[in-house]
């Protein structure tokens, strides 16, 4: 018996462990957890609203959680009926698995690549793993789409500070929102078990 085959099997079973962990316990969690934190957006449109400069931040929140849970296969509208073209245009994007500029929670273009939306590996969808496609699209959504909390060192097209003020402040939003859906509990459910599978993560956490 050779070293390659121990070590095949071994990913082998530790590959089917982890769909079956994903597909049972953290996807079912990572779509309560989001229809939560968006059924709090009334209460923080209302919190908010009377200051006009708060208006834009919480849109923002809106598109980033609605885009989540349609990823995730869930039917959804977002709480800002104006919200819905820039919604369709980035859903369109990311099934386009293609790179493309987008002013995403900014005035200024930025690009980011849509390819990696595309499933592989174990979330490639079969008969075997229904769903595992929306886990994954969900999960590189709320993974790679990057909120600034200082302004990244680019020579060529340098983020202006009020972009990066906005994203702050949609951050503390959706910060605000884990507070009001008291959802701490859910977000560590499915961290630890991430942490468990692929370790400790090194982004920032809420």
């Amino acid at each position: 018996i050779s070293a390659d085959a121990i070590l095949h099997a071994f990913h082998i079973s530790y590959d089917r462990i982890l769909l079956d962990v994903e597909l049972e316990f953290l996807f079912p969690r990572l779509k309560l957890l989001l229809q939560s934190l968006h059924a709090k957006m009334p209460q923080l449109h209302m919190q908010y609203i009377s200051n006009a400069a708060m208006s834009t931040p919480l849109k923002d929140a809106d598109v980033f959680l609605t885009v989540a849970r349609k990823l995730a296969g869930q039917t959804v509208q977002p709480y800002y009926p104006d919200n819905a073209g820039l919604i369709d245009s980035l859903m369109t994007y990311i099934s386009g698995y293609q790179a493309a500029g987008v002013k995403l929670f900014s005035t200024q273009e930025r690009s980011i690549d849509f390819s990696q939306f595309k499933p592989r590996g174990h979330y490639v969808p079969s008969v075997n793993n229904p769903g595992i496609e929306n886990y994954f699209k969900c999960m590189m959504w709320l993974g790679r789409i990057e909120l600034y909390l200082i302004a990244p060192q680019n020579t060529i097209n340098p983020v202006k500070f009020e972009n990066v003020q906005r994203q702050l402040i949609m951050t503390m939003l959706l910060d605000e929102l884990v507070t009001l859906a008291g959802a701490n509990q859910d977000i560590e459910f499915v961290e630890t078990r991430i942490r468990f599978f692929a370790g400790d993560q090194d982004n920032v956490s809420l």
